[in-house]
């Protein structure tokens, strides 16, 4: 008998709780939890860059005011944090149908890294 099992590349629900996660959903807004937030040490902006060639994504820290900052505002809950980025998607063409977690993010010296090719669709847990 042949099978064809494919192996499920996502988490157990609340596995990722103590490490950073962070999501892109179908509306262009990045979604960070408490570990992604505390490894940005709690930014009100963020800038935004794209490496289209290896398909990576960053964000940086910066202060309020400066030209091209994402405002990070709270989501959910005091230690979830959303940050609309639909101008920035649409101007480098990233798109998802369903919400993506970032399998390995990092943080890169004072950027925090994220890379569409380590991409799993994720949906919302039991409640």
């Amino acid at each position: 008998m042949i099978r064809h099992f494919v192996e499920f590349q996502g988490k157990q629900y609340g596995a990722s709780r103590h490490e950073i996660r962070v999501t892109l959903n179908k509306q262009r807004v990045f979604v960070l939890n408490a570990k992604a937030v505390e490894a940005l040490k709690n930014p009100s902006f963020v800038k935004l860059y794209f490496d289209e060639p290896r398909g990576l994504i960053a964000m940086r820290r910066v202060e309020g005011g400066h030209p091209n900052a994402f405002q990070v505002k709270d989501a959910t809950s005091r230690s979830i944090r959303r940050i609309n980025a639909a101008a920035f998607c649409a101007h480098f063409k990233i798109h998802v149908d369903h919400t993506t977690q970032f399998l390995t993010p990092r943080m890169e010296g004072d950027m925090l890294t994220l890379d569409m090719n380590k991409t799993a669709t994720v949906s919302r847990g039991a409640r």
